[in-house]
């Protein structure tokens, strides 16, 4: 630190090692498949596969560096400034054996084939650089009501190592032997032996990587004004912005060529973008009271909204086609908690040390997407049918969950081989609105020692959240005739038990539950 200046520099250098696979060596997993009775009395199958996938260990390598300084240009502004290094060369075998396989090139995919042995995944790109900016300007420096400007703007690099361990999961640490329809069960020994690692071309899958590819970055910007209110409070709205380039895509092409079967690819294809706003109310404890408000609107659009699922690889499906909004996009929420100890009304124990608790959660309904499924040259594919005009998507139901259902005479198929008219999460479905209310009594067992003695009630009122309906309308002939299933349109499940994470019994969207609590703290 220097006068008005305090510089920072620093290097951070991993090298991780990780196992895909078992514990063992190799590990044999053969399937059988009977299609009925019958062939199962006639000891036939109507398909099976032997796998054999063998442990691999992979050595992933991260060096990064970065310089910044933080400048008090006055005492009510400063200026942050720096830049980043990232140095993410594609992962290794720990042994010349463990190295996974990749593929030539993509410029003509009836002629990609494997790259010799020991190739690498990827090459390595080395300008990834990362600059960044940030300022504080205090505009009102007064104690009680004081105002505060901040901003900035950063670029960021992922280190792309998201999908890169499912490599070691194909030809040839993964070997499948595939058998006919009639083979004899049980298995004699040629029928149940694995794959070798030499074994010749087909290979039944191989997962690979472009080898142009480049590591995912970010661009984020942010505004924010801050008002102080009294000692206490401050009110502060901030516009916050992302985008998101060079995202990974992973794409599936089934019968690519005659020497692989199926190619699960990773490429740089996806991007993003987020714009918000952001509002938020903060009051600190003061007279047993504190609260938080914060109401976002915001509009978050990808092309996809994760890498860890395989997307059709063709000129009729291209990436551009798939911009629309986030599988995650809430255009409003609104979130709010309290907590308040309520004031002594007397001496007497058992009227003091009690407390009130309140959260509100309310958001918009998230996207979703109405899809049919197509049998086609590169297999079977989830593609989006035409809307059709002056029909509204939803129609009044009653009986159905929320009072409405997807009409399924809004959807045709007309295109035979791509997406219809209706764009990627274009249809919305049922927003969240839930209050949790708890009532606490703090009890002195002497000295510091004291007991907590707290009721608690989820969804106070016992408000239905629905998840989203099932939007899958089903088969799609090569006429674009399709059966619709009675379910169709229809939400069949609370929000709370359609939600990731956590046990669906501490999500929220469920029906109204109570619990009572104790707790000692001394």
């Amino acid at each position: 630190m220097t006068g008005r200046h305090a510089a920072k520099l620093g290097i951070d250098y991993r090298r991780l090692f990780s196992s895909y696979g078992t514990s063992m060596p190799t590990q044999y997993r053969p399937t059988y498949n009977f299609a009925n009775v019958a062939q199962a009395s006639a000891l036939t199958l109507s398909s099976g596969i032997v796998n054999v996938l063998d442990r691999t260990d992979l050595v992933f390598t991260n060096l990064s560096l970065f310089a910044q300084d933080t400048w008090t240009i006055a005492e009510a502004l400063s200026l942050t400034y720096g830049v980043r290094y990232e140095w993410n060369p594609a992962p290794s075998g720990a042994t010349p054996g463990d190295q996974p396989s990749t593929i030539t090139s993509l410029e003509d995919l009836s002629t990609v084939t494997l790259a010799p042995p020991g190739t690498a995944l990827y090459r390595t790109t080395n300008g990834n650089v990362a600059p960044r900016v940030g300022a504080v300007w205090r505009l009102r420096d007064a104690p009680r009501t004081m105002t505060v400007v901040r901003g900035g703007w950063g670029l960021f690099y992922d280190l792309g190592t998201g999908v890169i361990a499912s490599a070691a999961g194909s030809f040839p640490r993964l070997r499948s032997r595939r058998l006919p329809a009639g083979t004899p069960f049980p298995l004699d020994d040629r029928a149940a032996a694995p794959l070798p690692v030499d074994a010749p071309p087909p290979y039944d899958l191989v997962r690979a990587f472009d080898p142009r590819i480049q590591l995912p970055r970010v661009q984020q910007f942010n505004a924010t004004l801050e008002q102080h209110l009294g000692g206490s409070q401050s009110v502060s709205i901030a516009y916050v912005g992302a985008r998101g380039s060079r995202l990974l895509r992973q794409h599936s092409l089934l019968n690519v060529n005659a020497t692989i079967g199926q190619l699960q690819l990773t490429t740089n294809g996806d991007r993003s973008a987020y714009d918000g706003l952001q509002i938020q109310y903060t009051r600190r404890l003061s007279r047993g009271l504190q609260a938080l408000a914060s109401y976002v609107w915001s509009t978050s659009k990808d092309t996809a909204s994760t890498d860890a699922g395989f997307l059709p690889l063709s000129d009729r499906f291209a990436a551009a086609d798939d911009w629309g909004p986030s599988d995650f996009d809430v255009r409003h929420a609104f979130n709010a908690a309290v907590s308040w100890d309520l004031p002594r009304a007397s001496p007497h124990a058992l009227l003091s040390g009690w407390g009130v608790d309140g959260i509100v959660y309310s958001r918009s309904g998230v996207p979703f997407t109405v899809t049919g499924t197509r049998g086609l040259a590169i297999g079977f594919v989830p593609v989006r049918p035409d809307l059709v005009a002056g029909v509204p998507a939803f129609r009044e139901e009653a009986g159905a969950p929320g009072g409405r259902r997807l009409d399924p005479a809004a959807f045709r198929f007309s295109a035979p081989d791509a997406h219809g008219t209706l764009g990627r999460n274009s249809l919305r479905g049922f927003g969240l609105w839930q209050v949790d209310l708890a009532v606490r009594k703090a009890i002195s067992l002497g000295g510091r020692a004291r007991a907590v003695v707290r009721a608690e009630l989820f969804n106070a009122f016992n408000r239905a959240n629905f998840a989203l309906p099932n939007a899958n309308l089903g088969l799609v002939s090569p006429t674009g005739d399709v059966t619709v299933g009675p379910t169709f349109g229809l939400v069949t499940q609370a929000l709370r038990t359609s939600l990731p994470g956590l046990n669906s019994l501490y999500q929220v969207g469920g029906p109204r539950s109570a619990q009572l609590s104790l707790r000692l703290e001394f």
